[in-house]
């Protein structure tokens, strides 16, 4: 079990689900930083900085706050913070594309995130959520974070923390299920290679200084 997955069980369920439906990427951060220990950045702290540097005022309904918030957008807001200037980070991105069975991108990011996770430096990486219609075609259904706690190349295996559920769970860096479409059968793109999205392929590193 890795140094990074082990603190982070230390207070895994303590204010670790995301907070709301577009909160994945605050709720990341957070865990993030108290892997590290900085526990001063929580997901509401993450917000009112956000919203206030935005010169917006925070809707009433939670599940529609910060629908516009990204990796970068996080990463400008916590520099300007002096409890973040002990925080070092390296953001992952490449150029966007459409094509779900396109890996080469995606497998540029492995070496990226096993680096920094064998410095115990906690990994944040963007996913997307396809599916297919029975027509063969691929659906969008939006965007996601994961918080990478350990990677094994060799094992072809990857544990993560998905926010939303709140869970930990393993799943094959890549890995192809057949599905039986009204054309034929597909091999779907699964695992970590599958799941990082094609808009950035953003993967963010942080570390103590």
């Amino acid at each position: 079990m890795s140094e990074i997955l082990n603190r982070f069980r230390k207070f895994h369920k303590q204010n670790t689900r995301q907070i709301g439906r577009y909160f994945c990427i605050p709720a990341s951060i957070s865990s993030a930083l108290q892997i590290l220990g900085v526990d001063s950045f929580s997901q509401e702290r993450i917000r009112d900085l956000w919203y206030a540097e935005q010169g917006k005022e925070i809707e009433p309904d939670i599940n529609v706050q910060i629908q516009d918030f990204s990796l970068g957008s996080a990463i400008e807001l916590l520099s300007c913070q002096q409890d973040f200037n002990t925080i070092g980070f390296d953001l992952f991105s490449r150029p966007a594309d459409n094509d779900p069975f396109e890996f080469e991108k995606s497998k540029e990011a492995l070496p990226f995130i096993d680096a920094h996770l064998k410095q115990n430096h906690p990994v944040i990486v963007s996913t997307w959520c396809l599916s297919i219609n029975p027509d063969g075609n691929f659906v969008l259904n939006g965007h996601h974070m994961w918080l990478i706690l350990d990677l094994s190349l060799e094992a072809n295996e990857c544990i993560y923390h998905d926010p939303w559920e709140d869970e930990i769970y393993k799943t094959p860096i890549l890995e192809l299920n057949e599905i039986i479409t009204e054309n034929g059968p597909i091999q779907f793109p699964d695992g970590l290679l599958g799941k990082i999205t094609h808009s950035d392929y953003n993967c963010l590193a942080l570390w103590r200084n």
